[in-house]
């Protein structure tokens, strides 16, 4: 018996460890797994091998997301229509928005007691586009962008590191604030000068003082 039978499954980070177990499994038990990454492709292509077996059908889905995330200043009637609005108009069943709720624990630790100092923000926006075939590239973008730009007179400058992606550099700044952000970057200086630790949304050290 296949519990997941005629179910599918999408499974981001599957050429790592756990998600690479999690899309075996997943195949297993009947599930269509469309493998989701952002690396090198022979590395999805090695966990689709490794699916193929018990699975109706497999597919490696090797579109780049475009995913777009900022907190927001303020939130009402207005922002929810058109949130409303574009998600009528998806074109990817893949695709969706989310609205994250801050406060609460976070918002009572003060703005410069760690490096996350968008403590007073109470909504965080994320727009992710996503989809399979790379001839819908395109229309999936506009989608995605369109929403974005339309939500903007609700939006704040802040962000949130971990949803900034690679081609995002000029916004980490943002993810931390001004003060906060040269204050790790003297950090950065003090315990990694040569920046050996970049790959993520990186922080370059500060450089010395003439």
């Amino acid at each position: 018996m296949r519990p997941l039978a005629n179910r599918t499954a999408l499974v981001t980070g599957a050429s790592m460890g756990i998600g690479r177990a999690i899309a075996r499994r997943l195949s297993q038990d009947g599930a269509r797994v469309i493998v989701h990454h952002y690396g090198d492709e022979a590395a999805a292509a090695a966990v689709v091998r490794e699916c193929a077996e018990g699975a109706s059908a497999l597919q490696a889905d090797f579109a780049d997301p475009d995913e777009l995330e900022q907190f927001l200043s303020r939130i009402g009637d207005e922002a929810i229509d058109i949130l409303v609005a574009q998600a009528a108009t998806v074109p990817s069943p893949l695709s969706a928005w989310a609205l994250e709720q801050f406060g609460g624990a976070a918002g009572r630790v003060g703005s410069d007691e760690t490096a996350f100092p968008h403590r007073g923000a109470r909504f965080n926006l994320v727009i992710v586009g996503i989809w399979t075939d790379p001839a819908e590239s395109a229309r999936n973008i506009r989608w995605t962008r369109e929403l974005w730009s339309a939500m903007q007179p609700f939006s704040s400058e802040a962000v949130y590191v971990n949803y900034l992606d690679t081609d995002e550099a000029d916004r980490v700044p943002d993810a931390y604030g001004a003060a906060t952000y040269q204050r790790l970057r003297r950090l950065k200086e003090r315990y990694d000068p040569g920046n050996f630790f970049r790959v993520n949304q990186n922080i370059r050290p500060e450089p010395p003082s003439a």
